[in-house]
């Protein structure tokens, strides 16, 4: 059951056997077995292809809920013995689980040895985890809005406008937010979808209209191109306190700062939550209370 659960979610044989760490060829022949034994046939499948039947999914619909309860009978014979074992699916923000929270999944897994997890990296891991249902915790970097789940902030994340300091030598550096209109400014189009800046200083909130040679949906590719001098750009404390550290990037308009976002840990609101993601949640919160960046602006 387990086996089929994991062909039908990776979407593949291939990918089943890579999560799994088995060949391919042992999954197929593990399918065909249960497709024997039940007399009925759970995959279409040809060189090119795989489909599940109308059988199949009904089959695989019940097996997730026999296999939920059987998980928690084991996480309850875990708790009383006070340990922990299972595995998590965790989805996260592209950037900084590249940059960060891939590491501490890492460290964690480390920590507690009976615990593995599978990382999926998302540009909106909350949409997925809400959608596909079949992960265990998304870590939801922004608002949040949908009251039904179990939400722990992680820590908090504030975005600076930067730039290189060859750029700031070339076309000088703006004296107030407004001066950002003469500059090359580098816009996240999925944060900023109106081009305006919202920046927090002495005076209050003032709202920028920016305008630049590139856009991106990435933090990633704006720090680099921040970095390599092309303009001013508004990039989260995680992504450029390296940079900040190094002097490759400063800071422009030290006594404002663009908005601040709050990093939570999100699952689904159960009385029964297993222990490994509990665990999990706290391990997240301890390291993430003092994060790196943090005295770093």
């Amino acid at each position: 059951m387990r086996l089929f659960v994991t062909v039908i979610e990776a979407g593949s044989f291939a990918a089943a056997a890579a999560q799994l760490r088995v060949s391919p060829s042992i999954v197929s022949k593990q399918i065909a077995a249960l497709e024997r034994e039940l007399g009925a046939r759970l995959l279409d499948r040809t060189t090119r292809r795989m489909s599940i039947t109308e059988i199949g999914e009904r089959y695989f619909e019940r097996c997730r809920g026999i296999l939920a309860s059987i998980d928690e009978v084991e996480d309850e014979v875990a708790a009383l013995q006070g340990t922990a074992r299972g595995h998590l699916t965790i989805r996260v923000p592209h950037s900084i689980g590249i940059l960060h929270l891939g590491a501490l999944i890492s460290e964690f897994c480390g920590t507690y040895p009976n615990i593995s997890a599978t990382i999926a990296t998302d540009d909106f891991p909350l949409r997925a985890f809400e959608m596909e249902r079949r992960s265990d915790v998304a870590m939801h970097l922004g608002p949040l809005l949908t009251p039904n789940l179990t939400a722990r902030e992680l820590t908090q994340i504030v975005w600076y406008p930067c730039a290189a300091p060859a750029y700031l030598e070339r076309h000088g550096a703006p004296r107030s937010p407004a001066d950002l209109q003469r500059h090359n400014c580098l816009v996240h189009r999925s944060v900023f979808a109106d081009a305006r800046w919202r920046l927090r200083g002495p005076m209050g909130e003032t709202s920028v209209s920016v305008t630049g040679t590139l856009a991106a949906n990435s933090v990633m590719i704006l720090t680099e191109a921040a970095r390599d001098g092309v303009g001013i750009s508004l990039l989260p404390s995680f992504c450029i306190y390296r940079s900040i550290q190094d002097g490759s990037l400063v800071r422009v308009l030290e006594d404002h700062e663009g908005p601040q976002r709050h990093l939570h840990a999100v699952y689904q609101a159960n009385p029964m939550v297993p222990q490994r993601l509990l665990l999990f949640v706290d391990y997240m919160a301890d390291r993430l209370r003092t994060p790196p960046w943090r005295d770093c602006f």
